[in-house]
């Protein structure tokens, strides 16, 4: 299988990248303590690019639906070449198609589920969210009370567009009082297992029942675009999918 994602460059998710099999080695992996994220009634969600969503917080996702939570993901773009001005992005249907792959996967993680998933589509500039950072910072606020939560990719990721949506969620997350945590999704890649800069005291994990695990995979499928023309995707092979089909999600608190 192969999905569409955004890398920081063309080496992001090469094959020289850390394997999942050394991930699986790691100390700071296997003594990582569980996270109570608890069942809040609204979780937001902060996902700058297609699949972020999916990857990176598919099952915790499930998880919290499975418990009556309502979920708001809110996608910041649609992916490369997603550019203002970008007309041939829209002529050749790519838009449309990754529209259609964030709903199909929104919907497989709230199929039959006691709560309710929402997505709101923003369409902002791909690889320049940096530049609306305080745009996103806004829209996010306004989904956000005391007692919620949010989302988002982690702010030393790798990626310009993760970065700046975590960096947005954590200052939403101040101004409104929720609870804010965020998730790798490049880390993967680029990290070594040995990296003591790495802020793995920040880290825990979620572990994830079966059928919640069932829903991520079902949802990570939903953006297979084999015949995309972007020309700056790449197809994620199986050894960078491995990372995402963990019985657990790593999230930093």
């Amino acid at each position: 299988m192969s999905i569409e994602i955004s890398p920081t460059d063309t080496s992001t998710f090469s094959e020289t990248s850390t394997s999942e099999f050394a991930w699986r080695q790691s100390f700071h992996l296997l003594a990582l303590t569980e996270l109570n994220i608890g069942t809040p009634n609204l979780a937001v969600v902060l996902a700058p690019h297609p699949a972020d969503e999916s990857l990176g917080l598919g099952g915790t996702m499930s998880a919290l639906l499975s418990k009556g939570a309502t979920v708001i993901v809110v996608t910041a773009t649609n992916g490369p070449n997603s550019r203002h001005g970008d007309l041939s992005f829209a002529r050749n249907g790519t838009s449309a198609r990754r529209r259609k792959g964030t709903r199909a996967a929104i919907n497989a993680l709230g199929e039959k589920q006691r709560g309710n998933v929402l997505n709101v589509q923003l369409h902002l500039p791909f690889d320049n969210l940096a530049g609306v950072e305080t745009e996103l910072e806004e829209h996010v606020s306004r989904f956000l009370g005391p007692n919620d939560i949010c989302f988002s990719t982690w702010e030393l990721d790798g990626h310009p567009d993760r970065e700046a949506a975590g960096r947005a969620a954590r200052r939403a997350s101040l101004d409104t009082g929720a609870r804010h945590f965020q998730f790798p999704i490049d880390l993967w890649s680029w990290g070594s297992i040995d990296d003591p800069t790495l802020p793995w005291r920040d880290a825990h994990r979620v572990s994830l029942e079966a059928d919640d695990l069932a829903r991520k995979n079902r949802a990570i499928n939903c953006y297979e675009l084999a015949n995309d023309d972007c020309e700056c995707s790449e197809a994620m092979s199986a050894n960078v999918l491995a990372h995402f089909q963990r019985s657990f999600e790593v999230i930093f608190a």
